[in-house]
This record gives structure tokens, sequence and C-alpha cells, in this order.
């Protein structure tokens, strides 16, 4: 999933959301991750 946004989400900013995200992912032997910069935000989750 992405967006054309300003940026800015991370893990350490973020709320509850992202984090809970990343713990299903891991609690299903998959990968999260998440990037962002000044064209947006990229996260991806591999299962």
């Amino acid at each position: 999933m992405r967006d054309n946004g300003e940026g800015g989400a991370t893990l350490e900013s973020s709320r509850l959301g992202l984090i809970g995200i990343k713990e299903r992912a891991e609690k299903l032997g998959g990968a999260f991750t998440c990037h962002s910069d000044s064209s947006g935000t990229r996260v991806a989750i591999t299962l």
C-alpha cells in the first residue's frame, strides 16, 4: 500500500495502527516494512 502524501509515517512516530499491523504480520510469520519520504509512504506486508 502507498500514498502520495508528504510522508512522515514511521513506526516510532505512528499511533498503534502501524505497530499493530507489524505485530500481527510477525505473529503470522510474515514481514512488515514501512518507508516514508517526501514522495509519500509505502507499507509492505509479506506473508
